[in-house]
């Protein structure tokens, strides 16, 4: 699904374009071995890292949570 979004993201974008992707941390903290995919397709190069944002996220109450949420901009390489 990521890789797909991504691959028409760098046919599509402009090229001076920039790519917001929302993302949460919740994946990485319930199975750690996945790799994340915001940062496998920087290693793949398509994209450079502009800016990224990260905010704890408001538990349900009565609860606690490591969870983050992430904002994203990327930019074609």
């Amino acid at each position: 699904l990521f890789e797909r979004f991504f691959e028409q993201c760098a046919t599509c974008l402009a090229p001076d374009g920039r790519v917001a992707v929302i993302f949460s941390t919740i994946i990485r903290l319930v199975q750690p071995q996945i790799a994340h995919p915001i940062e496998t397709e920087l290693a793949r190069g398509r994209f450079i890292l502009d800016e990224r944002i990260q905010r704890k996220v408001k538990p349900a109450k009565g609860r606690r949570t490591r969870e983050r949420v992430e904002v994203w901009v990327l930019r074609r390489a």
